[in-house]
């Protein structure tokens, strides 16, 4: 476990620095004739991140968590182009997974998972859920920022009240998609997402 750490210029408080209260990682590989599956554990607290003034939710994460299974099996031997291995790897089994997220960041709380992989076109796929709490909170001030366009903000906001359980309160369970280079919250398509040039 680390504690007060500071990565960026040495510890010199530029303002690029970021600064962590703790930070607990905990990394299990294991190789074999497949190739190798990793288990890494990370929690971290008090992420203090650069340039104050330029985060809509604020300049500091509370905490932030996740468990990461990587299973990349071994690829074949020889010179390849990175399609080709990017190919490989699907092909022979390849995936990543985050479950156990967890997020606090100003209003927003977030917990949840997801499975990825690569699809025919060698491009993020994937599905999972998240149960947000302040999220509505959270999309104004994105708004606000700049960083979401209003007409998605507005969108988005409308998602998370039409998913909003019956008997009132703050806290969603949301579906999502990341298929086709969309991003689909439910049966909504929210965002497209930059495809890798391999």
């Amino acid at each position: 476990m680390a504690d007060r750490m500071t990565g960026g210029l040495g510890g010199s408080h530029h303002p690029q620095d970021v600064r962590l209260e703790s930070l607990l990682p905990h990394v299990h590989t294991q190789t074999g004739a497949r190739g190798v599956e990793a288990k890494i554990d990370l929690a971290a607290r008090g992420i203090e991140l650069p340039d104050i003034g330029r985060w809509p939710l604020g300049a500091t994460v509370s905490a932030a968590s996740a468990k990461v299974d990587l299973v990349s099996p071994r690829l074949p031997d020889g010179a390849q182009a990175p399609a080709d291995q990017a190919r490989a790897w699907r092909d022979l089994g390849g995936s990543l997974a985050l479950t156990e997220v967890k997020l606090r960041w100003g209003p927003l709380v977030l917990q949840g998972g997801v499975k990825l992989g690569l699809d025919d076109r060698l491009q993020p796929a994937g599905s999972g859920t998240a149960t947000v709490s302040g999220g509505q909170a959270a999309l104004d001030a994105l708004v606000d920022g700049g960083v979401v366009l209003p007409g998605v903000g507005a969108t988005a906001k409308a998602v998370l009240g039409a998913m909003a359980p019956a008997a009132g309160g703050d806290s969603v369970r949301l579906p999502f998609v990341l298929h086709d280079s969309t991003f689909s919250v439910g049966p909504i398509p929210l965002l497209r997402v930059n495809d890798i040039l391999w």
